[in-house]
């Protein structure tokens, strides 16, 4: 059992190295999301980032309480990856770890700092002066250790689906070696390309 932990942690940290080396994240466009997939080893890892417009429907902390329960909802399908993927039952694949993070509540505490300024005719900004509006991103990851990690040829995803906003989703993968990419549109469900 130890000597299992003590493989499930080498993974992840080499699986996360790779991520680091490979991801070339763009620039903030609305509708557009990127994906990274590594497999490595036992060890299937999952990445993806989205403007927060893309998930929600906008970019600002939620406030009202449409806003709060959409926010909390995207959250809760970020949360379970069974509604996001589907993998091969041969592959054996278990989640073991999910981590989302969102930037709408750090942007709003860069803006109430900037705002307490807002008398300083030094910190004054305008539109014309290119002062720009906040963005906002989700970031989310998802881990699984697959027993039969042969058997993973390709994995479904339901993004459009439970975010219908997103247009486009840019994919990088790294599998047993192999690297690629794949830019799916709405309706595309499946990342593949390697053998």
């Amino acid at each position: 059992m130890l000597r299992m932990w003590s493989m499930l942690l080498v993974g992840s940290l080499v699986a996360a190295t790779t991520l680091a080396q490979v991801r070339q994240m763009e620039s903030h466009e609305h509708g557009v999301a990127q994906l990274m997939l590594v497999l490595e080893g036992e060890l299937l890892q999952v990445e993806w980032e989205a403007p927060s417009e893309s998930l929600v429907g906008f970019e600002h902390p939620p406030e009202a309480d449409a806003d709060r329960e959409v926010f909390a909802q995207a959250v809760q399908t970020l949360t379970n990856p069974e509604r996001l993927f589907v993998i091969s039952e041969e592959a054996e694949c278990l989640p073991v770890g999910v981590r989302v993070e969102n930037t709408l509540f750090k942007d709003a505490a860069m803006h109430q700092g900037h705002e307490e300024h807002e008398d300083d005719s030094e910190h004054e900004h305008s539109e014309e002066e290119g002062h720009e509006t906040a963005h906002s991103e989700f970031q989310a990851q998802w881990r699984w250790l697959c027993h039969n990690p042969e058997a993973v040829e390709a994995v479904e995803i339901g993004m459009f689906r439970e975010f219908p906003r997103t247009e486009e989703i840019r994919v990088q993968w790294l599998v047993h070696e192999q690297q690629g990419a794949q830019k799916l549109q709405a309706g595309d469900v499946i990342i593949q390309g390697w053998d």
